[in-house]
Order: structure tokens, then C-alpha cells, then sequence
């Protein structure tokens, strides 16, 4: 046998078992699997989320969509931050001796003030505020979405708004214990002319985001669409399914809901669309219907460059978070 043959048969061998692999590269597929996806699956994901989304730039403020989010997140959580007795030290008068033998020393010396002493400061308690946060996007799976443009930017609107409210969920989580009151950011994904009934739910209403669910949606999302715009389908199904006692609750300011739509083409049924669109604006819910080069009848804002189309979601959300 030849080295030309040995050396081909070792590479085989080694593709097979793994062993032309780098340790990052077996944690990176042991990770995936398992969350029940594939590596390149996932790193198709990351690389989309790092390169595009994150990027992603507000003209007019010269900050990325995330980091405006992000700080109006972070202000939300401190105005709901408990009563707490914040430590301040060293100070010259206090509630608490911290430093008994410096304390001594200066009084030996003659020295009247002695920085030895802990004081507090009081945080003031919120008045009641907006307990859950819901954002529902529902996205345009009609066959002229299949251009190139509006299939990327309604990617990433998607992606923007599914990960910005898991960022924003998971630092709630953290500062749980010192919040007041409790509160609970939920995001849900949906899209018509995709599955029985004429529309999807691809992501449930909740507080999580799954590896799964992020590989999921970008494989929906990128892939061919074939159908027209049923888009009244997902705002029925929002209204329909929605308990009673959340809409008593969205009522009584305890829970905002908002809902999204995304859309590049006129409805196959405008008036039942608006009907829809109505009964959940009256119900208390914030509606947006946001279309794509397109100022069709049931559409409030239509963006002529499409590319722009999650700075204009991500500004929709600043707004609807801002006296939370």
C-alpha cells in the first residue's frame, strides 16, 4: 500500500472518530446535542445574532437597537428595587462601629472625627406599577416575502425582539430578590400563511428561548413561503385564546400586551382584519401593524426601507417599555 493510501485511510479514520476535531469543536457539538440541535445549526444562529443583529444601529442616537434596550431595561428594574438599606463607609457619624481600634487611635490623638462609622441610605419603595410585559410579533410567511430584503429583515425583527425580551427576562431573574413588585417579560413568535388555519405559533408565550426555539424560528423563518396574507388568522387566534382573566388584567393596567404584525401585501380579508385589529384595541391591547414598502388599508406605519425595519420595532418597544 502506498503513504498516499495510508495517509488518505488515517484521515478517513480520523473523520469518523472525531479525532480531527479540536476540543472546542467536540464542547461546541456535545452542547448542541444536548439542546437537540445540530452544531452548524447553532453556529449558523450565533453568527447571524453576532454579525447582523447586534450590530444593528440606530442612525439618530448612534447607539446599537440592543444597548437602547438594554438601558431602558436597566432602568426599569431600578425603579422597581425594594427598600433597601444601601451601606455607605466609612463616614464620620453612623448607626454601626466598624472600626473600633481606628476609633480608639483618633481619640487618643485628640482627633475629634473618627471615619469608623457605616450609615445607611434609604431606596424608595415604587407605587404599584405594570406586573407582565407581553410582546407577540406576528410575522408575513405570504409568498412575496420570498425577497431576499424583507425575508432578512423580518429575520432579523424577529430575532431583535425574541433576545432583546430573554435579555431583559434573565436580568429580572437576577435581581428577583430585590425587586418590588414582582414583575414578568414574555415574548411570543407567530406567523400566517404557515400550518392549519392558516397561521403558526413558533414560539409559545413565555419567558424562554431554547437553543431549540432560536434554531426552529431561523429555519422557518428562511425558508421558502407559498402562501397569500391571512393575516386576520393570528389576531383572532390572540384574541380567542386569551383568558379572560389576562384580558381583566390588561384592563386594570396590571399587564400590557403588545401586539406586532408584520406585513408586505394587503390582506386577503381587510375588514375582517381591522375587526380584529379593533376588538383587541379594545380589549386594552397595543396594536401595531408595521408593513414592509407597503401602506396598505390596515397598516400604521409603513417602512419604505425595509432594511430599517427592526430600528423601527426596536423604537415601537422603547415606547411601549418607557413608563413601565
Amino acid at each position: 500500500e502506498t503513504i498516499e493510501g495510508a495517509t488518505t485511510a488515517l484521515s478517513a479514520y480520523a473523520k469518523k472518530h472525531g479525532l480531527d476535531k479540536s476540543p472546542e469543536q467536540h464542547a461546541e457539538e456535545a452542547y448542541a446535542k444536548e439542546h437537540g440541535v445540530t452544531a452548524q445549526d447553532l453556529r449558523r444562529y450565533r453568527q447571524f445574532f453576532e454579525k447582523t443583529v447586534t450590530p444593528l444601529r440606530n442612525i439618530e442616537t448612534n447607539e446599537t437597537v440592543l444597548e437602547e434596550l438594554s438601558g431602558i431595561f436597566r432602568r426599569i428594574i431600578a425603579d422597581r428595587t425594594k427598600n433597601v438599606r444601601l451601606p455607605r463607609v466609612p463616614t464620620t457619624e453612623g448607626e454601626v462601629l466598624i472600626n473600633p481600634a481606628q476609633a480608639y487611635a483618633d481619640i487618643k490623638a485628640g482627633r475629634e472625627e473618627t471615619q469608623s462609622w457605616m450609615t445607611f441610605k434609604i431606596k424608595e419603595r415604587p407605587g404599584e406599577k405594570v406586573g407582565t410585559f407581553d410582546a407577540i410579533l406576528v410575522c408575513d410567511g405570504s409568498v412575496s416575502m420570498n425577497r431576499s430584503d424583507k425575508k432578512q429583515a423580518q429575520h432579523i425583527a424577529a430575532v431583535l425582539l425574541t433576545e432583546a425580551l430573554k435579555e431583559f427576562s434573565d436580568e429580572l431573574t437576577d435581581a428577583r430578590d430585590i425587586m418590588d413588585p414582582d414583575m414578568r417579560v414574555q415574548s411570543e413568535l407567530r406567523i400566517f400563511g404557515i400550518g392549519e388555519g392558516g397561521h403558526s405559533v413558533l414560539k409559545a408565550l413565555n419567558t424562554e428561548l431554547t437553543e431549540k426555539q432560536r434554531c426552529h424560528l431561523a429555519g422557518i423563518l428562511t425558508k421558502p413561503f407559498t402562501s397569500s396574507t391571512p393575516d386576520y388568522c393570528s389576531l383572532e387566534d390572540i384574541l380567542n385564546g386569551t383568558a379572560v382573566e389576562e384580558w381583566q388584567q390588561v384592563q386594570e393596567g396590571k399587564l400590557r400586551k403588545i401586539v406586532i404584525v408584520l406585513t408586505d401585501g394587503d390582506s386577503d380579508n381587510a375588514v375582517r382584519m381591522q375587526k380584529a385589529k379593533t376588538e383587541l384595541l379594545d380589549k386594552g391591547a397595543i396594536v401595531a401593524v408595521l408593513g414592509m414598502a407597503h401602506a396598505g388599508a390596515t397598516v400604521d406605519k409603513n417602512v419604505e426601507k425595509v432594511e430599517q425595519l427592526a430600528v423601527v420595532l426596536g423604537e415601537l418597544l422603547k415606547s411601549c417599555l418607557r413608563d413601565l
